[in-house]
């Protein structure tokens, strides 16, 4: 509403959100359904000035609060038995402030200014009926978590963006340049305040109640990162000839990464150190150039030709300084032989460590680039009788430079092969084992590595009935196939990461969607969609520990077949919605009625892909049908 007529204006938004659902894939110890309940509270404010006939601003100010009173970390395709204590109650608040200008100048120029600041904070923290000085366990065959989480998070972190730009019309050119600044701080704070050995974390794990081996973890641990990056850009909307407009652009990006002297806190498993700070990860200078191409063929705007060629550098961040983050979490393993039969892990009952894989065990070449996307398209587009417009378009996207590790203290030929007949599954599967002279050796080098690229190629087919004769559709179906290394950049020297070069990310074959909408009498909009894709690729695993043969390593998961040997089923969902807008007396109301799956699919969206007892299970399907009613109201 008005702040003071035709010249500022409000708007706000409060709302309160309960979600209370039952998991599948997430058990209590009992075997009945684990309840999660989630509590989201949100508030966002806007106000509008026009300061003069040309010149607007904007500010906007929001804050959330989410709640997760149970949250578990069971979020990928297996079924975990949960004791209520091994949760943890996660609270997160952000906040976002922004402030944009607009300001219309003369000849025919436009100028955009605005920035934001994002403050983020998430704590994790045990349950109310933790006992301290326990110590938490994990069974790998009952997949039953007890007794509490191995450590707890602090999660502070700021996000400051600055965005600007002056779009200018000269003649046959629409011009637009403009200037991007992002800045990034983020911090992490572990602590595992549960065990006898807090604050540092600790996972007691046995094996169908049979005590197997032990995590140690190196919290408490607390770092801080920083990262700042600009953008300069220049694009032009270029219309030389009647029946061709050209779309050519310039975008030059910086990153930085820096970190400030950080320590590592001595504990019972790893020893006090200090680090000097980390400047320049990355430091990396890029240019990304966009160009496309429409052509009219006959000049009458029923047939077009496009073609596109851009390239994208990819987004970094603090990404290349968690890898050699030196004091961030990790754990190592080590075997576990319960000599007094307490279930208790002793540190005289501990075997060597594995090693932490911390960051101060990598490192990048000296000649590492910036990691890019180049995508190429062509497609036709073609008005029909009836309203209708059709389109077929082929993309090919590769990425290159991708950013992988080689071992160099492990290398490849100083793996053993052994054939073994998994214990669990009864798969036969060949392991390799590492030289027990080279455990926990870690020289880890980060580069470049060419066949780490990926490679899509896809075909978009599109049509379109623009709305007449009350009603109208769209829809479009998507062919495509995304090939490149599914381990996303692990150790390359390590032969037990098998079947490498596969189906990646998710991957599908055939995605459907169309999306209709039609006026009723009295007034009333019906409009529907219904999508359709094939299931996203599975990996099937077995997983080979000491119950099967000793290894250095103690326990490896080995792929028994090329990724997307098996999917999940396909997904297909109809959604409908009724609205009858109307007035009474001074104002608009327009009722609303929503179906979100109609027909109430339960199509699995995740399940166990390691062989033994519990392969297939799922762990998360398709949510149910569910009806939205409301009332939109204007004044």
């Amino acid at each position: 509403g008005p702040i003071v007529r035709d010249r500022m204006w409000f708007a706000l938004t409060t709302s309160v959100a309960s979600l209370r659902q039952y998991r599948v894939g997430s058990y209590n110890l009992d075997g009945t359904r684990a309840l999660d309940e989630n509590l989201m509270r949100n508030v966002s404010t806007k106000v509008s000035w026009q300061v003069r006939r040309a010149n607007q601003f904007h500010v906007l100010y929001n804050f959330n609060n989410k709640g997760q009173f149970n949250r578990t970390e069971n979020t990928g395709p297996i079924t975990d038995f949960i004791d209520n204590a091994a949760t943890s109650h996660q609270v997160i608040n952000s906040s976002i402030v922004q402030a944009k200008w607009t300001s219309i100048l003369p000849r025919k120029m436009l100028l955009d200014v605005s920035g934001s600041m994002l403050h983020g904070n998430e704590l994790g923290r045990p349950q109310d009926n933790v006992q301290p000085g326990s110590v938490p366990t994990f069974d790998s065959v009952l997949r039953e978590h007890r007794v509490a989480a191995p450590n707890y998070l602090h999660r502070p972190a700021t996000r400051v963006n600055v965005l600007s730009s002056l779009s200018i019309i000269a003649g046959s050119h629409d011009i637009k340049a403009g200037y991007q600044l992002m800045y990034r701080k983020a911090s992490d704070e572990w602590t595992g305040i549960i065990s006898p050995y807090a604050p540092a974390g600790i996972q007691a794990n046995f094996r169908n109640g049979v005590p197997d081996s032990v995590n140690t973890y190196n919290s408490p641990t607390s770092f801080l990162m920083y990262s700042r990056d600009h953008a300069g850009y220049i694009q032009d909307r270029w219309t030389p000839l009647k029946n061709l407009t050209l779309n050519l652009g310039l975008r030059v990006e910086s990153t930085y990464g820096w970190m400030p002297p950080q320590c590592q806190q001595e504990t019972l498993f790893i020893a006090a150190r200090c680090f000097d700070a980390l400047r320049g990860v990355p430091q990396l200078t890029g240019l990304s150039p966009r160009v496309g191409a429409i052509y009219d063929v006959a000049g009458d705007g029923r047939t077009a030709i496009k073609l596109t060629v851009n390239r994208y550098n990819q987004p970094i961040g603090v990404d290349f300084l968690q890898i050699v983050n030196p004091v961030r979490i990790t754990n190592d393993t080590r075997s576990w032989n319960d000599a007094n039969g307490d279930r208790i892990p002793q540190l005289s009952e501990l075997g060597p460590s594995t090693g932490f894989a911390l960051g101060t065990s990598n490192r990048f070449s000296s000649d590492v680039a910036w990691p890019y996307a180049t995508e190429y398209s062509l497609g036709l587009q073609q008005q029909v009788p009836g309203n209708i417009v059709l389109g077929a378009t082929y993309i090919n996207r590769q990425r290159k430079n991708v950013v992988g590790a080689r071992n160099l203290a492990v290398p490849t030929s100083s793996y053993t092969p052994k054939t073994v007949v998994e214990a669990v599954s009864g798969r036969t599967v060949t392991v390799y084992d590492q030289l027990p002279s080279l455990r926990g050796q870690f020289d880890n080098l980060y580069n470049n590595y060419p066949q780490l690229d990926t490679d899509f190629n896809g075909l978009d087919l599109t049509f379109n009935k623009r709305l007449s004769n009350r009603w109208m559709v769209m829809g479009s179906a998507s062919f495509g196939r995304s090939l490149g290394d599914i381990y996303a950049g692990q150790d390359l020297n390590d032969p037990n990461l098998q079947f490498r070069h596969g189906r990646v990310g998710n991957d599908m074959p055939f995605a459907f969607k169309a999306f209709g909408l039609y006026q009723l009498p009295l007034k009333i909009a019906f409009s529907g969609s219904f999508q359709h894709f094939e299931g996203f690729p599975e990996l099937t695993t077995v997983v080979v520990n000491s119950a099967t043969l000793p290894l250095t390593r103690v326990t490896q998961t080995i792929t028994v077949e090329p990724r997307a040997s098996t999917r999940l089923p396909s997904v297909n969902m109809v959604d409908l919605s009724l609205r009858r807008p109307m007035r009474v007396g001074r104002l608009a109301v327009e009722p609303v009625m929503d179906v979100f799956n109609l027909t109430n699919g339960s199509a699995i969206r995740a399940r166990s892909t390691v062989l033994g007892p519990l392969y297939g299970r799922a762990s998360d399907v398709q949510r149910g049908r569910m009806l939205k009613f409301g009332v939109n109201v204007k004044f």
